[in-house]
């Protein structure tokens, strides 16, 4: 069983927002693009390196590792709770 702790923002200031639209986002400086166009992780590797092209390469692999899942599992996109029903917010 996985568990997922998503986080609002570092002060919750997105919570109302994630409430209201019945999702998460990725709340990430300059991914000024659609995450589910990406055709894989390679293309993230790319989009981040072109956006932060002074960042170091171990820094960039530590922030894709944090992107990705996000990618791949596409959330609120038929996610099940441990019990098959659809997930719900938990307050």
């Amino acid at each position: 069983m996985s568990i997922w702790l998503i986080r609002a923002g570092a002060h919750g200031e997105y919570e109302l927002k994630f409430r209201q639209e019945n999702r998460v986002f990725v709340t990430w400086d300059a991914l000024d693009f659609n995450l589910a166009m990406l055709p894989d992780r390679a293309a993230l590797v790319e989009a981040m390196n072109l956006r932060y092209p002074d960042s170091k390469p171990k820094a960039v692999m530590n922030w894709v590792s944090q992107i990705w899942p996000f990618v791949s599992v596409q959330l609120g996109s038929g996610s099940r709770d441990g019990r098959g029903r659809p997930a719900k917010w938990a307050a």
